[in-house]
């Protein structure tokens, strides 16, 4: 009796240690394959982007711009506009693309203060629709006349779409904006994408 239920116990716990084998090899081929998909995502991404170096133009990083595939009319190749010596790039896709690049050094509260300057907004209500430490993408609207503090000049609302970045390249930080008048929502998702992809250029 006792023979035998040793050789039961054994057999148990075979059973129980195939099984803990053939789990892990699930959740180890689980991971894989998320992270295949992630990959394969952040390929997919950036399918209607193009690679644009901006070392030539003073800054050691390239940025992934819409290309002609993007739908917004930017048949046109990627434009900088730089002076030298200066610190601010605009870099233009399209009659509509345009994202504002510039240099502050090592101060770094650049996303606090641009916080601030919207909730001392009179003009403008505010709707955040992100809200990072290094990202905000707002919606801007006009307060209508009749309502307070409403604009005297405009008795329609209107809305326009913003987004505020701010990333560091070799201990600098850039701020990466939309312009002033901001656009359309479509354009600003573009523009999440790309400031995202702002990154330094590796050293060969």
């Amino acid at each position: 009796m006792n023979v035998l239920k040793m050789k039961s116990n054994k057999i148990n716990m075979l059973v129980f240690l195939l099984f803990i084998l053939s789990s892990l090899s699930r959740c180890s081929s689980g991971n894989q394959d998320e992270q295949n998909n992630r990959s394969i995502e952040n390929e997919e991404d950036y399918f209607n982007f193009q690679s644009l170096n901006l070392q030539p133009f003073g800054i050691n990083a390239f940025i992934m711009v819409p290309d002609e595939t993007a739908s917004i009319g930017a048949t046109t190749r990627p434009e900088v506009i730089h002076k030298e010596n200066d610190f601010k790039w605009k870099l233009i896709v399209g009659p509509k693309f345009e994202l504002i690049i510039e240099d502050y050094g090592e101060y770094k509260h650049l996303i606090q203060d641009m916080k601030n300057r919207l909730k001392e907004e009179k003009m403008f209500r505010i709707q955040y629709l992100i809200e990072e430490t290094d990202l905000l993408v707002y919606k801007r609207t006009l307060i209508v006349r009749g309502i307070k503090n409403a604009s005297p000049n405009v008795g329609v609302e209107h809305s326009s779409f913003h987004v505020y970045g701010m990333r560091t390249i070799d201990g600098i930080n850039y701020e990466l904006r939309s312009n002033d008048e901001g656009c359309s929502k479509q354009l600003i998702e573009l523009m999440v994408k790309s400031i995202h992809s702002f990154k330094a250029l590796k050293l060969s």
